[in-house]
């Protein structure tokens, strides 16, 4: 793996990429300075068993990763006592339509999105990579500017193989068991 240069990084801190439940939903953006290149972003989506938490519940995003030459950014969405699931999910899919519609004024590489949590973040990163974009049940979650913008993350699992348990009345029962083993492979040390 080739030696990644430190970067000093610049965090855009507040920046509002929905107004879902009828308040912004915020994310702060690390960026490495000085980038030559559109930068891959890796999306930060925090714990807290869907009913606590926020986006400065991070690992030190800039050290571990901005300074690396990766954009980093770290999402709040709709706790579980505010708004039922899968509203928790819109705003994850909504977070990654804003980056893409605003990657080229970011200096951001709208392909290459990857979506990283703990616990309940990493649950919903799961779900955003592993349901299909469904812009009119997530309509809430979106800003008029990102509607056009993709929400997909890709995975190793075919698109075709994989339920939507995001629709009411779908009967997940024995799901888990078959399905097969998949990975998202960071090349990160």
């Amino acid at each position: 793996m080739t030696e990644l240069a430190p970067h000093d990084v610049e965090l855009s801190a507040d920046l509002v990429y929905s107004h879902a439940g009828g308040r912004p939903r915020l994310l702060d953006l690390y960026l490495p300075r000085g980038a030559a290149r559109a930068l891959p972003v890796i999306v930060w989506l925090h714990a807290g068993g869907w009913r606590s938490g926020d986006r400065k519940q991070a690992p030190d995003l800039s050290r571990h990763f901005a300074m690396q030459g990766f954009a980093m950014a770290s999402i709040d969405y709709r706790l579980s006592r505010e708004a039922t699931f899968p509203a928790q999910l819109h705003d994850v899919k909504a977070a990654v339509r804003w980056l893409r519609t605003h990657a080229e004024r970011l200096g951001l590489d709208g392909r290459r999105i990857g979506l990283w949590g703990s616990s309940a973040g990493g649950h919903l990163a799961t779900f955003a990579a592993l349901t299909p974009a469904d812009p009119g049940s997530e309509s809430e979650s979106l800003e008029s500017e990102s509607r056009d913008s993709d929400s997909s993350v890709p995975t190793d699992v075919p698109a075709t193989k994989i339920p939507n348990w995001t629709k009411t009345g779908t009967n997940t029962r024995g799901m888990v068991r078959n399905c097969q083993p998949f990975g998202l492979p960071l090349p990160l040390k």
